[in-house]
């Protein structure tokens, strides 16, 4: 089910700077991919982006892009006066950060927690002590399997890369995404593979001797100050250890440069069991149980532990729905993941199948 879009009105330029700006999340760029509707606020110095599913239901992506309390305010007063306006039956803010829930508040929502964004003060961690023993190791075994970490030049005027490079990126995110359970990109939250205009976005390749293994791409936001690995792809024979070879790599150069924060992206469905005031407890409940029972449907415990190695501290993120969180609301929200795509029946049965087959009992013959 693909959801009614309405072109954005907006320059497209502005829409990046509001984002590369005020951007605070790992899916604050994804505003520039194109697929979503723009709303501008007139009050305030502020935009926003969004989806609209069946004319009823709307999903906010990415956050409120303004600055400071106040404009933020203004902006939430508009977007929901629209809403009213509009007749929309129920509006979704999707990975909503705790810092931002009080704005909200006055508004009667009901906010509920979705996950951990993983964070890393870079200016903080030098990657030394115990805790930090499998990432070095990481790096080690990559450099011994004659890999090489080095970031692509994007032009400035035309904010394109070099297009032999191009296409071969191309090529190992199309093998990539086919061996994946869906076999398809996702569209709204997370990112699509846009080499044509990478704006301000980094990419980082691992190369072993005249082959690219892997690439990431990072997305800018607070102005410059944090970027997010929001994109990692890589070739199924590359070396083991490439992909942490390639963050580490990666991390190292942005703290060279200054930056404060990098981000992981979302660990999904983590640590969501705790009441919070504000929280729909049936969409709590869900929430936890995925995490602690449905890892064989979509591995959200393998994203958290992959991503724990790296030390990250844990910055929770909340559904917020307006007015109140509906059965039908959620549903869209699951169509519009394109969850679809990823539990299918045959999907379902092989992976429960292999469970079972892996719990039966082995018997010894005497």
């Amino acid at each position: 089910m693909k959801p009614n879009l309405y072109p954005a009105t907006l320059p497209e330029n502005e829409v990046e700077e509001f984002s590369y700006e005020y951007g605070a999340t790992y899916d604050s760029y994804l505003i520039n991919d194109g697929n979503r509707v723009i709303f501008r606020s007139k009050a305030a110095n502020g935009l926003l982006g969004y989806v609209i599913d069946k004319d009823r239901y709307v999903h906010v992506i990415g956050g409120l892009l303004a600055q400071g309390e106040e404009e933020k305010t203004r902006l939430l007063e508009e977007f929901l006066e629209l809403s009213k306006q509009r007749n929309f039956k129920t509006v979704l803010f999707h990975n909503i950060l705790e810092e931002d829930l009080p704005l909200f508040q006055r508004f009667g929502v009901e906010a509920t927690k979705c996950g951990e964004e993983a964070l890393i003060s870079l200016q903080e961690t030098d990657w030394l002590g115990h805790q930090y023993e499998w990432v070095r190791r990481q790096e080690s075994y990559g450099r011994r399997k004659g890999l090489q970490a080095e970031e692509v030049l994007i032009d400035s005027i035309s904010r394109q890369i070099d297009l032999e490079i191009a296409t071969e990126l191309q090529s190992i995110s199309d093998a990539h995404i086919q061996a994946t359970t869906a076999g398809t990109e996702f569209s709204y939250f997370a990112g699509r593979l846009l080499l044509e205009d990478c704006k301000r976005k980094r990419i980082f390749i691992a190369r072993r001797k005249e082959h690219i293994e892997a690439f990431i791409i990072c997305n800018p936001g607070q102005g410059g100050s944090f970027y997010a690995i929001e994109m990692y792809r890589y070739r199924r024979s590359a070396p083991r250890g490439t992909m942490p070879f390639l963050w580490m790599s990666a991390l190292r150069q942005l703290k060279s440069e200054g930056v404060e924060a990098a981000s992981l992206c979302m660990m999904p469905f983590y640590n969501c069991g705790q009441k919070h005031p504000l929280d729909n407890g049936f969409l709590r409940c869900m929430n936890d149980f995925w995490f602690r029972h449905l890892n064989w449907l979509f591995n959200a415990k393998g994203l958290y532990h992959f991503k724990s190695r790296f030390r990250p501290t844990g910055r929770s993120m909340f559904t917020v729905c307006y007015p109140k969180t509906s059965l039908a609301g959620l549903c869209s929200a699951f169509a519009l993941w394109e969850l679809s795509s990823v539990i299918s029946i045959r999907f379902i049965f092989g992976q429960a199948f292999r469970k079972l087959k892996r719990r039966r009992p082995t018997t010894v013959k005497s």
